[in-house]
C-alpha cells in the first residue's frame, strides 16, 4: 500500500510524525505525492481542511487520515468542519479520542512512541550548570513551558512555589522558555528564566540536573514533556487531567488535584472558549506536593515510584506502538 504522509515543522509534530513515518514505511510504500497514495495522513492541526481540499482535490478520492489532539471538553467549530472531510481520526491520547467520538464515527488512539537519546556532553553539562548558577545543596523543580500560553498556566506554579518557598529552604523553580515569552518584568525569588535557545544535549543535562519535573497544565493532548521526564527517570508532579494520564497515575507519579471548570474568561485565546472546560489544578495541593517532594525527595517511596514510572513509561516502545499502526493499516487496505 502506498501512503502519503504530511505533518507541519510544529516541533511535537515533526518529532513524532517522523517516528511514525518510519513505523509506516517498515511495512509499507511511502510517497512524497498524495495523488500517488492509496491513503493519506495529515499530521496537521484541522483549522481549514476545506482549502487544502481545494488546492488538492484528488483528495476526496483518497482515504485520508487526520493525526491530531486537542486540549478542551469540546472541538472548536472550524476542528469539527475541518474533520468531516477525513475517512478516520487518529489521536494520541484516551482524553482526546473521547473528545474526538463525540465529532467523528472513526477515531483510534495511536499513543506516542517515547524514546529518547539522553546522552549530553560535558559541555552541555557545564552550560546549564552555569545558566542556573547551579548549588549541589539546592533541590530544583523544572518545568519547560511559555508563559504566555495560558493552557500551561504557568502562573499558578509560579504563585504556588513563592508562597511555600519559604518552607522549602534550598529550592529553585527552573523556567525554561523562549526569548519570545513573557518573562515578569519583576523578580520572584527563587525562580531562573531559561529564554535562550537549548540543543537536544544541553536540554538532557538540565533534566538530568533538576530534582523533579512540574506541569500544572490545565490540560495537556499528551505532554511529551512528562513522558520524557519518566523516560529520563526523573519524577512527576503534574495536573491529574487529560492526555498525561495515558502514562502517568497516582503509583508512578505525584497528581496535583484539581476542579473541572469552564475555561475562564482570562484564559480564553485562540480556539479555546468558555464554553469549553478543562482543569483548574488546585493551587493549594501545588504547594502541598512541592513541599511534599522537597522533604521526601531522597526517601524510598520516591525512588520506588521513579521506577515504577522508568518501566510503565517503557510500555510506550516502538514495537507496540508499529502493532497498533500496522492493524489499523490492515483494516483499512482490506476497505479499499
Amino acid at each position: 500500500m502506498k501512503i502519503c504522509y504530511g505533518r507541519s515543522n510544529y516541533l511535537s509534530h515533526r518529532r513524532e510524525g517522523d517516528v511514525y513515518r518510519d513505523l509506516i514505511g517498515s511495512r509499507h510504500t511511502l510517497v512524497r505525492d498524495p495523488s500517488a497514495a492509496d491513503v493519506v495522513i495529515l499530521h496537521l492541526e484541522p483549522r481549514d481542511y476545506s482549502a487544502l481540499y481545494q488546492a488538492n482535490p484528488m483528495l476526496m478520492k483518497k482515504h485520508v487520515i487526520a493525526y491530531c489532539v486537542w486540549e478542551a471538553s469540546e472541538l472548536p467549530d472550524v476542528y469539527k468542519q475541518s474533520l468531516s472531510h477525513v475517512q478516520e481520526i487518529w489521536t494520541c491520547s484516551s482524553y482526546c479520542a473521547e473528545i474526538f467520538k463525540r465529532y467523528h464515527r472513526n477515531v483510534a488512539c495511536i499513543p506516542h512512541v517515547i524514546e529518547r537519546d539522553k546522552s549530553f556532553s560535558d559541555a552541555d553539562l557545564a552550560y546549564v550548570k552555569r545558566a542556573i548558577e547551579y548549588d549541589p545543596k539546592c533541590k530544583y523543580f523544572l518545568t519547560i513551558a511559555l508563559r504566555a500560553n495560558r493552557r500551561k498556566n504557568l502562573d499558578a506554579l509560579l504563585r504556588a512555589f513563592q508562597r511555600g518557598q519559604r518552607n522549602m529552604p534550598g529550592s529553585r523553580l527552573i523556567i525554561k522558555t523562549t526569548r519570545a515569552d513573557s518573562i515578569p518584568s519583576h523578580s520572584i525569588p527563587y525562580a531562573i528564566w531559561l529564554p535562550d535557545f537549548m540543543t537536544h544535549g544541553q536540554l538532557n543535562a538540565l533534566y538530568h540536573l533538576a530534582s523533579a519535573y512540574v506541569s500544572t497544565h490545565h490540560s495537556e493532548g499528551w505532554g511529551l514533556t512528562m513522558s520524557d521526564a519518566m523516560a529520563l527517570e526523573k519524577p512527576v508532579i503534574a495536573t491529574g487531567y487529560s492526555g498525561n494520564l495515558q502514562f502517568m497515575n497516582a503509583n508512578n507519579s505525584f497528581l496535583v488535584e484539581y476542579t473541572d471548570e469552564h475555561i475562564h474568561k482570562e484564559d480564553c485565546c485562540d480556539l479555546f472558549h468558555n464554553g469549553m472546560k478543562w482543569a483548574y489544578p488546585v493551587e493549594e495541593d501545588i504547594q502541598r506536593k512541592l513541599l511534599l517532594f522537597s522533604e521526601c525527595m531522597e526517601t524510598r517511596s520516591v525512588a520506588e515510584r521513579i521506577q515504577r514510572a522508568s518501566q510503565e513509561i517503557q510500555s510506550f516502545n516502538r514495537e507496540t506502538v508499529r502493532s497498533l499502526i500496522l492493524k489499523r493499516l490492515d483494516n483499512v487496505l482490506a476497505s479499499l
